[in-house]
This record gives structure tokens, C-alpha cells and sequence, in this order.
């Protein structure tokens, strides 16, 4: 499964941020997230788009500190993680959810 993103602007204001439905792989209509970083997150107010996935990237607090009341599908708490097999750091991620819920979420978007 390929995950499909849709990019934020990456300046103010926030009427200028929306989430691109034009993005290359949006046809596939898997879903859109929104990736942030808390400081990008505060400053163009991001808890005002509803109906998107999450995926927060937060690595000295845990999303309740660092996104109080925020939903979240997906968490980076790590950009130098170490992964036995592959050279150099990776992103560590983590999914919000049971075993369960994450093979449900995969199935959904899930090639035909």
C-alpha cells in the first residue's frame, strides 16, 4: 500500500492553507493527510480542518501535549530512529489504534 499525501503551503496566511485535492496520487481518492509539526500547526491554527487524517510529527512530547484535544491516525515521535537491516536513521511512526483498527484502515485503501 502506497499512502497518498496532499501538501499544506508553507506560509501564512492561514485562508492560503488548504489541503490540495490536485495532488499528484489524489485520484486514487485513498485519503488526504495532514502532516504538521506542532509550531506549524499553532501557527496557522489547524485545529479549524475537519475531516482530514492527522499524521502529527511531534518528538519531545507526546501528541496529547503537543496537540491537546487533536485526533491523529499517524505519530512521528522519531527522525533518527534505527531499524535492524537498514543503514542510517529512519522516521519512526506509530498508528493510533489496535491491530485490529490499523488492518481495517489498511484494507480500506487497499489497491483493487
Amino acid at each position: 500500500m502506497e499512502p497518498v499525501f496532499a501538501h499544506l503551503c508553507a506560509s501564512p496566511p492561514r485562508s492560503q492553507c488548504r489541503p490540495r485535492r490536485d495532488a499528484p496520487l489524489a485520484p486514487h481518492r485513498r485519503g488526504t493527510f495532514i502532516y504538521t509539526t506542532p509550531r506549524f500547526y499553532k501557527e496557522n491554527r489547524l485545529t479549524g480542518f475537519k475531516g482530514y487524517e492527522y499524521w502529527l510529527r511531534t518528538t519531545a512530547k507526546t501528541p496529547r501535549e503537543a496537540y491537546p484535544g487533536q485526533s491523529w491516525r499517524f505519530w512521528q515521535s522519531s527522525a533518527t530512529g534505527l531499524i535492524d537491516g537498514i543503514l542510517g536513521e529512519v522516521d519512526l511512526n506509530a498508528s493510533n489504534g489496535s491491530n485490529a483498527e490499523w488492518n481495517a484502515w489498511r484494507a480500506a485503501r487497499a489497491h483493487p
